[in-house]
């Protein structure tokens, strides 16, 4: 499971940059452009989110939140978030104005942290959890 949520982590960030790439190549106004890559930001962290909302399965006796979310795939997606946003602010586009790129490297960066710390809650609930059945210790006479 390791490689493949890992993977998928990456994957999800290579896609988005994809999108924001093929938005330049198709010669989009400069505003239009920074709008998708603020769009695309945020829907990085809307599908993290559902990564820890979605039920692991269809019972309706299940808990409403995952017992784990993938922590691969979130590790890998706030580091790639981290360094789309490093990159936009160091060796952005010159169009694009300083305040702007450094938005977009503050909101890339948020939304990293956003995801970490989203994860260290729900570890910490889990640890926090009381046993619902302890183990049960025989004793012997």
């Amino acid at each position: 499971l390791l490689p493949v949520s890992l993977h998928a982590g990456w994957v999800l960030a290579a896609s988005l940059v994809g999108w924001n790439v093929s938005m330049v190549a198709l010669r989009l106004p400069l505003s239009a452009q920074i709008s998708i890559a603020f769009c695309t930001l945020h829907g990085a962290l809307a599908i993290a989110v559902a990564a820890f909302v979605v039920p692991l399965s269809a019972d309706t006796d299940a808990p409403q939140f995952r017992s784990r979310a993938p922590a691969p795939f979130l590790i890998a997606l706030a580091w790639a978030l981290v360094a789309i946003g490093q990159e936009t602010d160091q060796q952005g586009d010159i169009r694009i104005v300083w305040p702007l790129r450094r938005a977009l490297y503050f909101t890339s960066n948020v939304i990293a942290a956003v995801i970490a710390v989203l994860y260290g809650m729900e570890e910490l609930a889990i640890f926090l959890q009381p046993v619902v059945n302890p183990p049960v210790v025989a004793t012997v006479r």
